[in-house]
């Protein structure tokens, strides 16, 4: 049985990411992912870039990175699980 944690979570949330993964994420029993949209696609456009994701980041090209694309990156989320043949998803946020 394969099972994946994905955390929602944006470029501006990295700082959280590196938390999580200090504290509750440190002994995690099962495959996480951090999800993160691509900031080129936002409804309000913004300079930031992700250059150089972490091993344990994935970045959704095709998804806005903004909460009102928050729908595009759940739906991208549940495809790339599919995608990788994932039995079980639980989806959460970083916060």
């Amino acid at each position: 049985m394969k099972l994946l944690l994905g955390v929602m979570s944006c470029l501006r949330d990295r700082v959280s990411q590196q938390i999580d993964r200090e504290t509750w994420l440190q002994n995690c029993p099962i495959d996480y992912k951090f999800f993160l949209g691509n900031p080129e696609f936002n409804f309000n456009t913004t300079p930031d870039r992700i250059t150089c994701p972490a091993t344990d980041e994935l970045i959704l090209h095709l998804s806005p990175d903004d909460t009102r694309g928050g729908w595009h990156k759940v739906r991208a989320l549940v495809q790339w699980a599919i995608s990788q043949r994932y039995d079980y998803l639980l989806k959460c946020d970083v916060d």
